[in-house]
């Protein structure tokens, strides 16, 4: 039986003065970890080193970019790069995904996703580059 996991960023870097405690720690249980960005110690890096639920992120990303605080820094967009993988290369067990946060919407696509619409669009003709 192969172990799976799932590895992520976040962008951009994100002020810290946009979070509560709870939120953080709402963050953390989703699987999300955070330290000081390396490039500018008044904002946080966020990334998820094995394991993610997703519970939380959205409804805290959006809370963040709709806050009266957020329009001093005019972030648009929070947005999760991430990869799975499993410690047996087995068929469908690795991959990636991505979502796109914004003050009104959340956008997912995954790998998976992907090669079934373009395997979808190829059969159809309709494939474009």
């Amino acid at each position: 039986m192969a172990n799976n996991y799932t590895q992520g960023t976040v962008t951009p870097s994100l002020s810290k003065d946009l979070f509560t405690e709870e939120d953080l720690e709402l963050l953390k249980e989703d699987g999300y970890n955070y330290e000081d960005d390396y490039q500018d110690s008044s904002k946080y890096y966020f990334y998820i080193e094995e394991y993610y639920s997703g519970e939380f992120d959205e409804e805290i990303f959006q809370k963040i970019l709709n806050s009266e605080k957020n329009k001093e820094y005019d972030i648009k967009y929070i947005y999760v790069q991430a990869a799975y993988y499993c410690d047996k290369l087995r068929r469908d067990e690795h991959g990636g995904w991505c979502q796109i946060f914004t003050k009104d919407e959340m956008y997912y696509m995954n790998t998976y996703k992907f090669i079934q619409e373009t395997i979808e669009a190829i059969t159809n003709g309709n494939f474009k580059v």
